[in-house]
């Protein structure tokens, strides 16, 4: 991937990390369905929860209107 603008700062402060959640999320339920019993649940990091918060908190601050 090559990141021009606002993507070579907004990558690797928080969308890499809200994607690896989202990653680790989708697993843990397809897991779920699959065996039914979690062996291991996804906890996310700090950082993730705080980057989710802000989201919740800012709804449109990412919006492009």
């Amino acid at each position: 991937m090559t990141m021009r603008g606002a993507a070579r700062l907004t990558w690797p402060l928080a969308f890499r990390w809200l994607h690896d959640a989202l990653l680790e999320d989708s697993l843990e339920r397809a897991e779920r369905v699959c065996d039914s019993e979690l062996r291991t649940p996804a906890n996310w990091s700090r950082y993730v929860r705080l980057l989710r918060f802000l989201r919740r908190s800012y709804p449109n601050i990412t919006s492009s209107t």
